[in-house]
């Protein structure tokens, strides 16, 4: 561990509905210091992306499975969708800006943080 002292980090996303840079790129830090550490041991991390989840299915294992503590990465953030599909497929790609739009309006839906 690089920085003994930090115990956790919590990362919290700018608040809003209206799409600005404030709120889409934007997101505050909390470093907690010299905390006593925690063990975990039924952390159930899932990927949504790999997984295919959706609300519905979030809700479904909440209220099935009843985990003390889940995890869910790579949510799609529809504030950010678009860039981040124009970061994947720019590099490789070699078509027109009618094209690109073509393919980012055909992009999947993505979560509103809110």
């Amino acid at each position: 561990q690089k920085y003994p002292r930090i115990s956790q980090v919590q990362i919290e996303l700018k608040r809003g509905y209206n799409q600005t840079e404030m709120n889409r790129f934007r997101y505050d830090v909390v470093l907690y210091l010299d905390q006593p550490q925690t063990l975990v041991t039924q952390w159930q991390w899932l990927d949504w992306q790999v997984e295919k989840l959706n609300l519905k299915t979030i809700q479904n294992i909440l209220n099935t499975q009843e985990p003390d503590l889940l995890g869910i990465e790579n949510i799609p953030n529809i504030r950010l969708i678009s860039e981040m599909v124009l970061l994947e497929k720019i590099p490789e790609f070699e078509g027109t800006i009618k094209q690109l739009k073509a393919i980012l309006s055909q992009m999947e839906i993505g979560i509103n943080p809110e």
